[in-house]
Parts: structure tokens; C-alpha cells; sequence
């Protein structure tokens, strides 16, 4: 099984989430203007990877970061080109470097790769399902494997340490010629006025552990947003909308309160507090509850407002797209109607 698309419809971080959620195995193929890379994991966990201008191969790790002489090196690639065992084996037993060392400089180099292709904004992907290594494949391999979820977050730290770096430097220049509004980072409280360039409607970051519901919203919305993206851990969420207060955008925020979990108070509060916290960091940014239509729902505070989706009985079965239209039609009017308000206010 394979999967092909766009990466402005399905980003690389929402690709590894379902990857890693998955825990599928498999190679993938990112094409872009900058060029290929290739991505392989192994039961959902990243193994290896590949960017343009990043190391392509163990010798360029090694040799090209001075971690290992030319001269070891080609002694033990000689070796292996006659043996069973490979360089990276060869260099090990002949304690040219320690399996310790070689994990955390491998380690090192594809995780670099990782979030440098996580920048991709544009460009198209292909992911081939499979469980065997091919002579493709990247060389660059780690053996623990490498958390998805724990290299987009380190793509959002380094991203926002970037673009603090970025504004420092802006409001340094800004001083010395004496102009009267300084170039400072977007503030996290909300305040922040949008680019001219910006498109009058804002992205939408969707929590929804219900995968069913997922898709539904992302679809539904689709085509009146810019951008939709969904999530079903909030870590991955907030990542996200980080990613867009750094940039002064407000994104729209749908949160889902029901996700059929055994203890579903518990989980409410848990998400009660995660909006508590959206809502200090960036106060006009909208962020609604997403309930399930007829069910009982929370109290609104401190969410903006709430909207509805379907049942997980009207979201399944033949039919299922005509019969939850006119639910999909009164979430977009809602959510409309809400940045409308708000833009008045």
C-alpha cells in the first residue's frame, strides 16, 4: 500500500503523526524545490534520512565531521568490500570509535535532516509501505530509531529560537536608525495584527482524537480555510499554533471535548486546561469547543464558543457524506459567523 499527495494538503508533521500513530513501516519520498528526501521508518519510529546538501552516507558522517580519519576508514571499507561485516562493524571491533559514539553521531545527523525537512512548505510526497531496505534507502541509519513527535517538536524550538534571533537583530537595527516603532518578535498575548499579505480567513488547528471526526472537519472545512490541519495529540496541536503566533497569525482553534475515552471528565479538564492556557498565551485568537450534536456539552468558559459535529453512527456507514452535509454546512456558517464578531469587537 502506498500513499501520494501534496504537501500543502498534508504537511510533514501530520504525515509522521499518522505514520508514528500507525506504527507503519516504510520509506518517504519528499520532492520539492530544493530538491529529494527520503525519510525510512520502522514501526512508526524515524530510522534514517536524507536532504539535499545534509551528509548522504556513513563517510560523510564520519570522515566529513572529523570523528574518524580518512585512513580508518578506507582501511575498513576495504575490508568490508571482501567480509560479511560492514564499515560501521569493522570500525567498532578495531575500537576506531565506540557503538555508543557511532549511534549518537548517526543519531545526530538524521534527526538534522528531519527538521530541515519538516521546513518544507511546498512540494509533493509519495510513501512507500514496506518492511525491507533497499539499495535507495538513506545510509545514515540509527538503530533505536527517533520519535517523530519529539523531532517536530524540536523543528518548532529551533524555528522559534530562529526567528527570536531574527527580531533581535531587526530591533538592534531598528534602535540605531532611530525609527519609531521597533521590529520586535510577534507577542504571544494575541495583540499582534496580522500581515497585510495574510488571507482574511485563518488556518484552523484541530484537536480530535477521533480520527472518523478527523477527517470529516478537515474536509469539511476544506477549501473555506486556508489551511486545516488536525491533530489528535495536543502536543502536536500547540506545536503548531506556536509555529503561527511566531509569525503574528491567529489561527482558529477547534477543540474537541468528547473522544469516547472510559474517563471522559478527566479528559475534559485536562483539555479545560490546555484552552486556559491558549487563551493566556494569545487572547484574541478564537478557540471553540467541537462537541458532538445532541450530546451534553461543556460549559463554554474558557473556550470562545462551541460548534458541533455529527455522531460517530451519522459519520459512519453508506451515505454518511450526504446525511452529515447540512451539519458540516452550519459548522462553516458558525465558524464564519464567529470571525465575523470577532473582527468587529
Amino acid at each position: 500500500m502506498g500513499l501520494v499527495g501534496s504537501l500543502e494538503d498534508l504537511a510533514l508533521s501530520e504525515l509522521l503523526q499518522i505514520i508514528s500513530l500507525s506504527k507503519r513501516s516504510g520509506v518517504l519520498v519528499l520532492r520539492g524545490a530544493e530538491g529529494e528526501g527520503r525519510i525510512v521508518l520502522q514501526d512508526g519510529l524515524v530510522r534514517g534520512a536524507t536532504v539535499p546538501g545534509g551528509a548522504a552516507d556513513l563517510r560523510e558522517v564520519l570522515v566529513g565531521g572529523d570523528i574518524v580519519s580518512k585512513e580508518d576508514f578506507a582501511s575498513a571499507e576495504a575490508e568490508a568490500s571482501t567480509g560479511d561485516l560492514g564499515v560501521a562493524a569493522i570500525l567498532i571491533q578495531r575500537e576506531v570509535i565506540t557503538r555508543e559514539r557511532l549511534e549518537s553521531v548517526c543519531g545526530d545527523s538524521v534527526e538534522s535532516a528531519v527538521v530541515k525537512l519538516l521546513g518544507w512548505q511546498s512540494g509533493d510526497f509519495s510513501l512507500d509501505v514496506r518492511d525491507a531496505r533497499e539499495p535507495t534507502d538513506p545510509k545514515v541509519w540509527t538503530e533505536t530509531g527517533l520519535n517523530p513527535q519529539y523531532l517536530m517538536m524540536e523543528a518548532c524550538r529551533l524555528s522559534d529560537e530562529s526567528r527570536s534571533d531574527t527580531a533581535s537583530e531587526e530591533s538592534a537595527e531598528t534602535e540605531r536608525s532611530d525609527e519609531v516603532e521597533a521590529a520586535t518578535p510577534a507577542p504571544m498575548d494575541g495583540t499582534a495584527t496580522a500581515p497585510t499579505s495574510a488571507p482574511a480567513k485563518p488556518p484552523v488547528v484541530l484537536i480530535e482524537s477521533n480520527p472518523d471526526a478527523l477527517a470529516w472537519t478537515k474536509k469539511s472545512l476544506k477549501g473555506v480555510f486556508p489551511r486545516v490541519h488536525g491533530f489528535q495529540h495536543p502536543d502536536l496541536a500547540v506545536a503548531r499554533i506556536r509555529q503561527y503566533l511566531a509569525n503574528g497569525t491567529l489561527p482558529l482553534v477547534l477543540v474537541s471535548c468528547d473522544d469516547g475515552r472510559d474517563n471522559p471528565s478527566h479528559r475534559l479538564s485536562e483539555l479545560r486546561a490546555l484552552v486556559g492556557r491558549l487563551k493566556a498565551q494569545a487572547a484574541r485568537a478564537p478557540v471553540l469547543w467541537l462537541a458532538v450534536a445532541g450530546e451534553s456539552a461543556p460549559e463554554i468558559s474558557p473556550a470562545d464558543g462551541l460548534v458541533t459535529r455529527p455522531t460517530q453512527r451519522e459519520l459512519s456507514g453508506p451515505g454518511a457524506a450526504a446525511r452529515t452535509e447540512p451539519i458540516a454546512e452550519q459548522l462553516r456558517t458558525e465558524l464564519l459567523a464567529c470571525l465575523s464578531r470577532r473582527a468587529t469587537e
